[in-house]
């Protein structure tokens, strides 16, 4: 399973990278954007399952980016990160069916645990049934 992490902030997008054991999340691939539009391409080629990204990013909001990459590359899950608790970027992420939004500073614990559930829902939703 893939997991694309979009982040303007290097420090931000590398730190979660490299701050999580994935392998054990059942996480094999992690692919970094630094931005919405390189964020959308990477969707495209690689089809992520899970997406986290930042609220504010050049080129394309993270909102914008959640709605496209669900509708247009299916993407499953969508973890939005922010530096702002403004309400109408909340609901706005509710009505894209955002699975969390998360201020910053981000807890690793809550993420890694965030990421999990994640998993192991979109997992279930691949299984074949007979």
């Amino acid at each position: 399973m893939k997991i694309l992490i979009a982040d303007d902030e290097r420090y931000i997008r590398n730190g979660i990278a490299n701050s999580i054991e994935w392998g054990e999340l059942g996480i094999s691939e992690v692919l970094l954007a630094e931005d919405g539009l390189q964020a959308l391409e990477i969707c495209r080629i690689e089809r992520p399952c899970l997406l986290i990204t930042d609220i504010r990013m050049p080129g394309m909001t993270g909102l914008e980016l959640a709605s496209a990459a669900v509708h247009q590359y299916q993407v499953q899950k969508v973890i939005i990160l922010s530096g702002y608790s403004e309400f109408t970027y909340a609901k706005e992420a509710v009505r894209l069916g955002v699975e969390e939004y998360l201020v910053k500073p981000v807890d690793l614990e809550q993420l890694t645990g965030l990421i999990r559930k994640c998993v192991f829902e979109i997992s279930g939703s691949l299984e074949i049934t007979f």
